[in-house]
């Protein structure tokens, strides 16, 4: 969860200087925004817990006012509830196509990409094993809500990736999830 908290902090200090000194309080044409989130991960695995914390981090391009790219990587760690101490390290980078309406001060949006997804066991909060990686897909959706000089979202996905024989105490389910997260957004 180090790695996280290290990545977090990074993207809100690039982002607090940013909003004192921005010029535009909403994107546009060839602007970018960064941002970051935090929520939790609703795991498609019965073995693994339900809910747990999870943490991203984005980039974004505005080509035009309504439609953006992003590059995000995000991390979660669910515990395996059969076995104490041990979990699954989620990490992903992926790339999204977004495409966004504005509503005043609202943006509702709708989202898809996909990218890299590794996953590791830990037990005892160390990393052991062989860690895999797998492509995986990802459809979402959410709102943003515009400040003078930055933007409070909430936003939801949905994880896609193949069932998985690599991890016993998954026993072939599914690894796919869903993640809601709330964040804050400065355009620049």
């Amino acid at each position: 969860m180090r790695v996280e908290i290290i990545v977090m902090s990074a993207v809100l200090a690039c982002a607090l200087p940013q909003a004192s000194q921005a010029q535009v309080s909403t994107p546009g044409d060839n602007t970018f925004a960064i941002g970051g989130d935090v929520g939790f991960l609703g795991s498609g695995a019965d073995s693994l817990d339900r809910g747990t914390g999870h943490v991203d981090a984005f980039v974004e391009y505005y080509y035009t006012a309504r439609s953006s790219l992003r590059a995000m990587y995000g991390s979660a760690t669910p515990a395996f509830e059969a076995a104490d101490g041990r979990s699954l390290r989620r990490q992903h980078v992926t790339v999204n196509y977004i495409y966004n309406r504005q509503l005043h001060r609202f943006r509702p949006f709708a989202t898809i990409g996909g990218g890299a997804y590794f996953l590791r066991r830990r037990e005892g909060g160390e990393s052991v094993g062989e860690g895999i990686t797998r492509p995986g897909a990802n459809v979402g959706w959410g709102v943003e809500y515009y400040l003078r000089t930055f933007a409070v979202k909430s936003e939801m996905n949905v994880h896609i990736l193949a069932n998985d024989r690599h991890f016993a105490e998954v026993d072939g389910a599914t690894l796919s999830a869903f993640t809601w997260t709330f964040g804050l957004k400065v355009p620049f």
